[in-house]
């Protein structure tokens, strides 16, 4: 029975970090056995310890640390390890480097743009290490353009794996009750976004869009369920933009949210402000729970179609986003049809069953190549 280590430098919570806690809770079962490689305590590793896979600590800190090498290594051995499945750059980094060590394929999954930024004069060093060692798979189609020039690698030989989620549990989930709780009226807008505040998020942009809709007479209330990096001054600034804009009373930073498909069952319009995205899990989970999308063309044009399934903004446009929710403040067929789509989209193509048939092939190629 083959042996995956799964391997993350985040403690989360956070969409990349919802994907690994999902692809080891699948691969802890016939016919393979997880082991999960983590950093330190949080939520990701209160996730795995629920779903009762074995948990590896270590520390990883510095831009090469050959202690910490020396350790996965020894692990790898250890545990007996057939191959490592690693997300973002750190993890995918010395999954590679160790994988090379010890003779096993190595996967390493990008989750977004962010993920390749520029890090520095060793940049050309660590592409060609993960290049060289590792399987690199994108999880959006411009995420995959995007590695395959940064990493210098035919885009063929990126493989395409979108983000999976339980299509249904959204679907079905029971609200939150953010009306009774908030003591906000039957016909107010609730509009919401789901995702930590980092800067790529760019919900300053919200706020300008929620001033908008207030001076124009719209009734909307905006939540944003998410939580900061503790010491990070965003969040407060993000207050005191509220309070220049005289929206903070229409806004409520919800921190993390542990049921996400019951806070998305209370809104009626899902929001992404950001100024660069991924395969963004929020807008999956928002898609399969039928709600109407409002977002910026930040990289998510692959899943959502302003035609079809949803309502689109260019980046840094508030009055924008802004005229979209209007619009979509006013029911009508096509704000039905466009939601029906987007569901039925999510239920088809990122369902988790799909995911992780196309990931466990992925394994079975490399597994059987190394045989």
């Amino acid at each position: 029975m083959p042996n995956i280590l799964h391997a993350i430098d985040t403690t989360g919570p956070g969409g990349a970090e919802t994907v690994f806690v999902s692809l080891a809770e699948h691969f802890s079962r016939s016919p393979y056995q997880s082991i999960a490689l983590i950093r330190g305590p949080g939520w990701v590793k209160s996730q795995l310890e629920a779903r009762d896979i074995p948990v590896i600590v270590e520390e990883s800190r510095g831009s090469v640390n050959i202690s910490y090498l020396g350790r996965l290594v020894r692990h790898l051995r250890t545990h007996q390890v057939d191959l490592i499945h690693a997300h973002l750059p750190g993890a995918s980094l010395y999954g590679a480097m160790a994988g090379r060590i010890v003779g096993i394929p190595v996967v390493s999954t990008y989750h977004g743009s962010v993920d390749i930024r520029s890090r520095g004069r060793m940049d050309s060093l660590r592409h060609w290490i993960v290049r060289r060692y590792s399987r690199v798979v994108a999880v959006s189609e411009p995420l995959r353009d995007e590695l395959a020039r940064q990493l210098g690698l035919p885009q063929e030989e990126v493989e395409l794996i979108g983000n999976g989620i339980d299509c249904q549990r959204f679907a079905a989930a029971a609200p939150l009750g953010l009306r009774a709780r908030f003591g906000l009226p039957e016909h107010a807008l609730l509009i919401g976004s789901l995702g930590n505040i980092r800067p790529a998020k760019a919900y300053d942009q919200g706020l300008k869009a929620l001033k908008v809709l207030r001076d124009q007479g719209v009734d909307a209330y905006w939540f944003v369920a998410g939580q900061s990096r503790p010491g990070d001054r965003l969040l407060e600034d993000l207050k005191g933009l509220a309070a220049d804009l005289e929206v903070e009373t229409y806004v409520q930073f919800l921190g993390f949210v542990e049921a996400p498909e019951r806070f998305l069952a209370d809104l009626d319009v899902f929001l992404l402000c950001s100024s660069s995205e991924g395969h963004p899990l929020a807008l999956t989970q928002a898609m399969a729970a039928g709600k109407a999308i409002v977002a910026t063309r930040c990289g998510v044009e692959e899943l959502l179609d302003g035609e079809r399934n949803g309502w689109l903004a260019e980046v840094g446009d508030p009055p924008g986003l802004a005229e979209h929710i209007r619009r979509i403040s006013v029911a009508d067929a096509e704000v039905a049809a466009k939601r029906s789509r987007a569901q039925a989209l999510a239920m088809a193509n990122y369902d988790n069953a799909a995911v992780m048939r196309r990931y466990a092939a992925l394994y079975a190629d490399l597994l059987g190549q190394r045989g």
